[in-house]
């Protein structure tokens, strides 16, 4: 019986966890920064509920379609069309704090598009794993990429929202998530 751990040994599947894991890490930080600022904005505890409503919307609606992509398209160019779309969300957040606007529809607007990134990215990121690793280390390279994206989840928040306190600029925390998210 070999240790979990044994399945980093494959450089392609440790290369791709480890963009999983920041991109799930950069996703929770700058979630709780743009729910933050919408709310400092607005005052309006349902705008939070429309922040969240405009990304799973998009997704539900999508990710059967992007699942039927996923198995028919090349995996590697649906993720970096994914990831660039959501990339792209975080650099207008970063543009709509640093220019000061305060209307939140450009906010709405960036988390839409970022649900259909999401649609697209989650089944296709998960489909990878298989073409990873060899068929006798795939369990464990399941169970550990399921480890591994439930730290960010649970660790995320409380220092986001610690950074803030700290900072008080949610420019930083934007800048912060789109470099994490460029980085993978």
């Amino acid at each position: 019986m070999t240790h979990v751990f044994s399945v980093l040994r494959y450089r392609d599947f440790t290369v791709y966890a480890a963009a999983r894991f920041c991109a799930s890490l950069a996703g929770k930080c700058w979630g709780v920064a743009v729910g933050w600022q919408v709310y400092q904005l607005t005052h309006n505890p349902l705008d939070l509920g429309f922040v969240g409503l405009a990304q799973f919307l998009p997704f539900v609606l999508l990710v059967l379609p992007a699942g039927y992509v996923a198995d028919h398209a090349d995996r590697r160019l649906v993720l970096v069309c994914a990831y660039s779309t959501q990339g792209i969300c975080v650099g207008v957040l970063l543009w709509f704090t640093l220019s000061g606007a305060t209307q939140v529809w450009p906010v709405f607007v960036a988390m839409t598009l970022f649900g259909a990134g999401r649609a697209f990215s989650m089944p296709t990121s998960q489909a990878m794993t298989p073409n990873l690793v060899p068929p006798e280390v795939f369990p464990k390279a399941v169970a550990f990429n399921s480890v591994l994206l439930e730290v960010p989840l649970s660790q995320a928040r409380p220092w986001v929202v610690c950074c803030i306190c700290w900072v008080r600029r949610w420019s930083t925390v934007l800048a912060l998530a789109w470099l994490s998210w460029s980085l993978r």
